[in-house]
């Protein structure tokens, strides 16, 4: 069965000077699905050039929380543009964080609730970013459930707690898991995999980063998928095949790509 990055950043420097062969490492390794997600407006347009060239590679749109001030080019009305052409498969990566103070608060906290609007208004999922800022999270999560219902999208790379991951599930998301669900001291997020449901469940690697034991410390790559995908389905008790076919086809019913 093949499987499925759904976050991965092939527009980054650091995998820029050998994309083609990270992509052919990906193939050999039966990741046969990317999702390489922007961080800003010319990374949507780099990741856009990267989907276009390579099969089976998808993109998002989006602006990243620390990116905001990066470009002046990183407005919603750009955005906008993107999504009118109708070509990215998800509005990303988006969200809150408070770890880093690259942008304001009240500056992040008015992206992330313009382009949770666009998403919805263009019926895209949304690739959401969180670190240090759960309470803030979940409170604007609330509000735009209240506003339009359950909020379709992926909480990227999951990291918080079980009340978190509770709430997100019920106002709509899937949860996304990283090389962090291999990490020998964080039985509290196996915990979490284990009592997530299976069809609410995705596999990255967040490439180049976060890469999964044996591996870290190093580069990481869309081919570490199958680590990932082998450490959700032990956390889960179940049979690799199993998780690695549900992963395949969340992926594709999430971001709306039909199944081959």
């Amino acid at each position: 069965m093949p499987y499925f990055d759904t976050h991965a950043h092939l527009d980054s420097q650091k995998i820029a000077d050998d994309l083609h062969a990270v992509i052919t490492q990906a193939r050999n390794a039966k990741v046969d699905g990317i999702l390489t997600v922007a961080t800003g407006i010319l990374s949507t347009k780099r990741n856009w050039e990267i989907a276009k060239a390579n099969t089976g590679v998808y993109f998002s749109a989006g602006i990243h929380p620390n990116s905001v001030l990066e470009s002046p080019e990183n407005t919603l009305e750009n955005l906008q543009e993107w999504l009118i052409r109708n070509l990215p498969v998800a509005v990303g990566e988006i969200g809150l964080d408070r770890y880093w103070h690259d942008t304001p608060f009240e500056t992040q906290m008015a992206f992330f609730a313009g382009q949770l609007e666009l998403a919805h208004a263009f019926q895209l999922p949304v690739l959401i970013h969180c670190r240090d800022a759960w309470p803030d999270m979940l409170s604007a999560l609330e509000t735009q459930e209240k506003r339009h219902g359950p909020v379709k999208g992926i909480m990227h790379s999951f990291s918080g707690d079980e009340y978190a991951a509770g709430r997100c599930l019920e106002l709509g998301l899937h949860l996304s898991f990283s090389g962090m669900a291999t990490f020998k001291k964080n039985d509290l997020l196996r915990k979490i995999i284990a009592d997530c449901p299976l069809d609410r469940m995705h596999a990255e690697t967040d490439s180049p980063y976060l890469t999964p034991e044996p591996f870290r410390g190093k580069r990481n790559e869309p081919s570490n998928v199958p680590l990932i995908v082998e450490a959700l389905a032990r956390a889960k008790n179940l049979p690799e095949p199993t998780m690695e076919k549900a992963l395949w086809k969340n992926a594709h019913a999430l971001l709306g790509i039909p199944l081959a």
